[in-house]
């Protein structure tokens, strides 16, 4: 209660110089522990070089710890990258479309098919999309393509979520909970997606 009234008292200026002075503080007490450190004890990692090379940035840092990675756990590591980027671009997406920006929605389809074309998700966003737009029967059709593949070499289909998800913009519920009901049923659907649906 007390705080509702003096924090509109403070400014962004004082907000402003409030961190400054934080953040140099622990700048400068940060140097104070370097020079009393032995040398190799701090391992310096820049924002940019993680963004740009974060598995890359990671091996380094195992690297200067005395450790090191495999092949398998850089191919896991690298996957978890391209699941974050990927969800993040549908992420935007789906924001786009729930609030009607069809451009914005349209760009990140764009972006998916040109950079994660083979992803399962790019399937998935782009039949949503479509859907939005009333392309039911188009929207179906690349899903129906989509699990007709996976059934055919064992595979549960992973974006048996957005054939649920097109039915619920058709209004077909019944539809809907049927194609949830196989997610929840299909021993084949593990339990990440089970919880999901």
């Amino acid at each position: 209660m007390c705080a509702q009234r003096i924090l509109p008292k403070i400014f962004k200026e004082d907000q402003g110089a409030h961190w400054s002075r934080r953040f140099r503080t622990g700048l400068e007490r940060l140097e104070v522990l370097r020079g009393e450190l032995p040398a190799g004890q701090i391992i310096d990692v820049r924002y940019e070089d993680t963004v740009s090379d974060p598995v890359g940035m990671a091996e380094r840092v195992l690297g200067q710890l005395g450790l090191t990675s495999d092949a398998a756990t850089r191919a896991e590591a690298e996957n978890m990258i391209l699941e974050i980027r990927v969800g993040r671009e549908i992420e935007l997406g789906m924001a786009a479309m729930k609030r009607g920006d069809m451009a914005k929605a349209d760009a990140v389809l764009r972006t998916l098919e040109r950079d994660y074309k083979l992803h399962p998700d790019t399937l998935g966003y782009r039949a949503i999309l479509l859907a939005k737009r009333g392309k039911f029967q188009e929207a179906h059709e690349i899903l129906e393509a989509g699990k007709a593949e996976a059934t055919k070499v064992g595979l549960p289909f992973s974006q048996q979520d957005a054939i649920a998800d097109v039915y619920l913009e058709q209004k077909n519920y019944i539809a809907a909970i049927g194609a949830t009901r196989e997610i929840l049923e299909h021993p084949l659907y593990d339990e990440e997606m089970k919880h999901q649906a």
